[in-house]
């Protein structure tokens, strides 16, 4: 069973380890909603679907109880209150597996629940760094504690766990003991036929995609425009998922003719779809863990897509833009400092880049994740 809180028709971590297994192994998905593929058994998680922030602050099920159960530090009794898990857990008693990969820490208690009935082996694919998601946040104290908790309590119970980048697999092991077998790349697929679209003369087109999120600051790209010469243009393509946050953030836009919008694409076709652009450009600040560690889907859809990257200082993006030569890496975590290396950059510099890009890309694809994934598998339970 793949375990995940998660759309499974649209979480792409998660798609590339159903994609991987469902020619070799029997399947059941549980999660959000069902995965792309129809005929896979599919077991719905909880009823409703709220934020992540949502529900790790607790607000599914019985609030004040919940809240109250935290304080009081009586961390398993919230995990198990909580009405989707509850949900859940009855759906899946009885049920009988040889594997549970579950995804993310949060599914880790019940799949630890479910092992002991059903005898069964657990693979934790741990995604980022649970405990200190919010690290920078001080609302989000409590549940730093919360986790660290049930990581101590539940880490036993893991056969094998991989994760996203080698730095958080470090942090894992010395904080809870838990080694990662291999590291798993957010990549998308590679495609052979994409090449770097030409660069028009006098121009640098930039694109960010994704999520629009006010915790991640993304108006300093706003700000950076402002410093730009004109040979710069800034696209969005942004998932419409906080719509008054994004009408916000595109009345702020607005008041630059070199930024403009464009809907979202599925998945599948983002390396594609962005492909006519020139550069990449992810501004991600250092106020987590998890933001100072990343190495998200995006990075890799940029390299894909054949553009060169823009990024601040990050490590782990920082040394695989650095590795692959693909980057434009500012030398601080400001907007000024990353004003100056594009505006110090040429066209020619680009298309040198986006050319490094494709050839580093088929080392970070979801067909290699999907062999580590499958050799993950058959060292629990064989072919």
């Amino acid at each position: 069973m793949i375990l995940s809180e998660s759309h499974l028709d649209r979480d792409p971590r998660v798609t590339v380890q159903i994609q991987s297994l469902q020619a070799r192994y029997q399947l059941t998905c549980c999660g959000l909603s069902p995965p792309l593929d129809g005929s896979i058994p599919f077991i719905p998680f909880g009823t409703t679907y709220k934020s992540r922030q949502s529900q790790l602050l607790g607000l599914g099920g019985n609030r004040i109880l919940l809240e109250l159960l935290m304080k009081m530090k009586c961390y398993e009794q919230r995990y198990f209150f909580r009405k989707e898990n509850r949900q859940t857990l009855r759906r899946l008693a009885g049920k009988c597996f040889d594997l549970i990969i579950c995804n993310d820490v949060d599914s880790l208690p019940m799949a630890a629940a479910l092992k002991d009935s059903a005898r069964c082996k657990i693979y934790l694919d741990a995604h980022e760094y649970t405990p200190r998601q919010w690290d920078g946040d001080a609302r989000f104290q409590p549940r730093m504690a919360y986790w660290d908790y049930m990581l101590k309590k539940y880490a036993g119970s893991v056969d094998l766990m991989t994760t996203v980048c080698q730095s958080i697999a470090d942090e894992y092991e010395r904080e809870f003991g838990l080694k990662s077998k291999n590291i798993v790349f957010n990549a998308p697929e590679y495609d052979a036929n994409l090449e770097p679209s030409p660069m028009e003369k006098g121009r640098i087109r930039l694109i960010h995609h994704g999520g629009l999120n006010r915790k991640r600051a993304p108006e300093v790209m706003l700000d950076l425009m402002d410093m730009l010469d004109e040979r710069f243009s800034l696209e969005f393509m942004v998932i419409p998922n906080r719509k008054a946050y994004l009408d916000e953030f595109v009345s702020s836009a607005s008041r630059n003719p070199k930024i403009s919008f464009r809907d979202p694409v599925p998945t599948k076709e983002i390396a594609k779809t962005i492909n006519q652009f020139d550069v990449g450009l992810y501004l991600l600040d250092q106020a987590s863990f998890n933001h100072r560690h990343a190495l998200p889907n995006k990075f890799f859809e940029y390299l894909h897509a054949g553009l060169g990257v823009a990024i601040w200082p990050s490590c782990n993006m920082k040394r695989i833009a650095d590795e692959g030569g693909f980057g434009i890496v500012s030398e601080d975590f400001t907007v000024e400092s990353m004003a100056k290396k594009l505006n110090q950059i040429s066209v020619e510099e680009v298309a040198v880049l986006k050319q490094a890009a494709v050839k580093a890309a088929p080392r970070y694809c979801s067909q290699k994740s999907a062999e580590l994934i499958q050799e993950n598998v058959k060292a629990l339970v064989g072919e």
